[in-house]
């Protein structure tokens, strides 16, 4: 936590839903994962999680945010690899589920069925936090109620 500001026509709004209501200016990451990183898993597991490590980008940003906002927005990453957590039981429950009803059909669907959950579960956080126009590791920019586009450049 940087500063507190008080509340007023000259606060800055809240970066998430645009309230000048208690308002306090917080530190948050932002991580930016290539997509080229993504190229790796045609090569293997081992050398995906290589990439990934080697070519994510950290951002530290700085921003506005109401109490309310920043209940959720600081707990988002540990919602995220909750996220992905979730995906492995389900995708071994389904395969499991699938042999001992001996159905290919099943292990289709429950393939699919993890890979929704995965999905969805990621477009869900995505709505939790700043939205987000353009990031990528160079700079990020937030699309902020009220204010416009904010860029946050490395």
């Amino acid at each position: 936590m940087l500063a507190n500001v008080s509340a007023g026509s000259h606060a800055p709004p809240c970066l998430k839903c645009g309230s000048r209501d208690r308002i306090t200016v917080r530190n948050f990451v932002k991580i930016y994962n290539s997509p080229v990183a993504i190229l790796g898993i045609f090569l293997g597991l081992l050398p995906y999680f290589l990439l990934k490590l080697l070519l994510r980008t950290k951002h530290h940003l700085t921003g506005p945010f109401c109490e309310k906002c920043w209940a959720t927005v600081k707990n988002l990453r540990a919602y995220e690899v909750a996220n992905s957590l979730l995906f492995f039981p389900i995708l071994i429950g389904g395969i499991v589920f699938s042999v001992f009803m001996q159905n290919d059909l099943i292990l289709m669907g429950s393939l699919l069925f993890s890979l929704f959950v995965l999905a969805a579960g990621s477009y869900y956080l995505s709505t939790l936090g700043p939205k987000y126009k353009r990031l990528n590791s160079k700079e990020a920019v937030i699309d902020a109620p009220f204010v416009g586009e904010i860029v946050y450049t490395r």
